[in-house]
């Protein structure tokens, strides 16, 4: 009798796996049967595209360039969720000369400032990650960064806040600005959207993607993506990695957080497709003779989604094939184009370091003559 409820069972649930794949194949497909939004350069001056330093002293905006979908009525409503946040934080750090030929990249959703940064970047510089990693130059490519206090503007009636992600955990949460400043690395924070509601108690803070060198930062970008159910973005910098010998890198950074879901209440209603139109938009609005390294939460559930099919007909992933998150997911990835000469080579961690994401190292080298 055993025997025949289990067997029972199993097969009840394959039926019911099967007919959750034919849903998701179905809604995710009419789901992208709308209008592609392309993206277009954007010189729109907006409160949110104001750039200051840590201390909150306004910069040039020409700083950062944007860009951000071609079509009227995705500009418009991204511009309310654009109203909520504060302004972008650029700082400028006085940095070392790091090891040649060499740059050590960490993508990592750091949970809203519950992952320790701080002791993830002790435990590199002090070797504890590899010896040969030592003295080489740093990259940081951070999700779910955040920065509170008073640079983040009250809220209007109506405005779109998401509900507020605010971990606890042995060490305390640590924003944007004080890793860079405690660090002394160069920073670029975009802010993305609230990170909850001050008008019921709680903090004023916003939460976007921090990319963070002990390399200075140029030619900054931010790509505003199609708009599905929240606003998301892109974050560009360019890093000059010197190879020894020969013409230095110019590597473009980029840092990028997909849409976990559609406008449906289900996680899984037509999300694959919602994120490969954001990614066809942002990779069709790419250079693509430009050394580029891609770092993102793509919020990828299965590893057949067409996401991770788009970035692989531009770039060549990178990965050791561990899952980064729970319940065995790949929701973090490497994407490169580099040129002859250079190599790069991708790890996850074991350790969490508080956050819910496991941080993955990616060394890019030139590779020996």
């Amino acid at each position: 009798m055993t025997r025949i409820v289990v067997q029972r069972t199993v097969g009840r649930a394959r039926r019911l796996a099967l007919i959750a794949v034919l849903v998701v194949t179905l809604f995710g497909g009419l789901s992208g049967c709308g209008r592609r939004v392309g993206l277009a350069p954007d010189v729109r001056v907006r409160p949110c595209g104001a750039v200051v330093d840590v201390a909150g002293t306004s910069l040039e905006r020409s700083q950062v360039s944007w860009a951000s979908p071609d079509d009227v009525g995705h500009r418009a409503k991204l511009d309310a969720w654009c109203n909520t946040v504060g302004p972008i934080v650029v700082h400028r750090a006085q940095s070392g000369s790091p090891v040649v030929g060499r740059l050590v990249v960490i993508g990592w959703n750091v949970h809203l400032g519950a992952g320790d940064v701080l002791r993830l970047v002790d435990d590199l510089r002090a070797g504890r990650l590899g010896a040969h990693l030592t003295g080489a130059a740093i990259a940081l490519i951070l999700q779910e960064s955040f920065r509170a206090g008073a640079l983040v503007p009250g809220l209007m009636n109506g405005a779109p806040v998401p509900d507020r992600i605010a971990p606890h955990g042995p060490t305390p949460r640590r924003g944007a600005l004080d890793i860079a400043t405690t660090l002394g690395l160069n920073l670029y924070y975009l802010p993305m959207m609230r990170n909850g509601r001050a008008d019921i108690g709680e903090d004023e803070e916003d939460r976007g993607l921090a990319v963070l060198s002990s390399l200075p930062l140029t030619d900054l970008q931010a790509i505003e993506l199609p708009l599905e159910r929240q606003r998301r973005l892109a974050a560009a910098a360019t890093v000059r990695v010197d190879a020894g010998s020969g013409d230095p890198l110019n590597l473009r950074l980029i840092n990028l957080h997909l849409e976990t879901r559609g406008r449906g209440r289900h996680v899984w209603l037509g999300s694959p497709q919602v994120r490969n139109r954001q990614v066809e938009a942002l990779t069709a609005s790419l250079t693509r003779d430009v050394s580029t390294l891609i770092e993102g939460d793509l919020n990828t559930w299965a590893n057949h989604e067409p996401v991770l099919q788009t970035l692989t007909r531009e770039f060549t992933p990178c990965t050791d094939g561990r899952p980064t998150f729970g319940g065995g997911l790949h929701l973090d990835t490497f994407f490169a184009r580099l040129p002859a000469g250079w190599k790069l080579t991708c790890r996850r961690l074991d350790q969490k370091y508080g956050s819910d994401h496991a941080p993955i190292v990616a060394v890019l080298e030139k590779r020996p003559d």
